[in-house]
């Protein structure tokens, strides 16, 4: 089954862009109709398109999962990863940033996902090693955005919205590792005695 990697769209997630959006517009269509100088009409205009690019661009991302491997499509683009056969699954709240905003400084150009929760795969790494990473930067709150561009390439493997039928077909028949923030630890199923768990008090 193909999934959204963040999940279902909401409008309502982008409000805040939306409002910007079609100030915009209205500034446009006024320049446009008024015969104002160019470099006015166009400055907008382009900021406009990339502020409607910025929410197209990670929601057209999906995936696959079918066994280890996870086949990715963006587009005409399709790449595949492969989940580690010891990852390490780290649950944390959901935001969704544009591929150039984290390749710039991503800083506030992300959009927090009501009522989800994320789930990132990690390479094999010692709990502490990946807690401290977490915890360097991030006081009380890290999501899918701040796990992406704190880890390098080597550790970090991919993350999406998750949800519960996803997260039992992760860790069905592995050996894995769970870091979960205790404010999301009711949000999710998980036997305790087959996977282990780590709940980050206070996060």
């Amino acid at each position: 089954m193909m999934y959204r990697r963040y999940g279902r769209f909401s409008f309502y997630d982008y409000i805040s862009s939306w409002l910007a959006i079609v100030f915009l517009f209205a500034l446009v269509v006024f320049c446009f109709l008024t015969d104002t100088l160019v470099y006015l009409f166009i400055l907008p205009l382009l900021i406009l398109i990339f502020m409607v690019w910025s929410i197209y661009e990670p929601n057209s991302e999906r995936f696959l999962i079918s066994d280890d491997t996870i086949t990715i499509t963006k587009g005409r683009k399709k790449r595949n990863v492969f989940i580690p056969s010891s990852p390490t699954f780290v649950i944390s709240y959901a935001d969704v940033c544009s591929s150039f905003a984290k390749r710039v400084n991503y800083g506030n150009q992300t959009f927090m996902l009501k009522g989800r929760y994320a789930i990132s795969i990690l390479q094999n790494t010692p709990i502490e090693i990946t807690l401290a990473q977490l915890h360097s930067s991030y006081t009380r709150k890290y999501t899918n955005t701040t796990l992406e561009v704190s880890f390098d390439e080597k550790q970090y493997v991919y993350s999406f919205v998750g949800n519960q039928e996803i997260l039992d077909k992760l860790i069905a028949n592995k050996n894995c590792q769970i870091i979960i923030p205790e404010s999301l630890f009711n949000q999710i199923s998980i036997d305790l005695h087959q996977v282990n768990v780590y709940i980050d008090n206070g996060y």
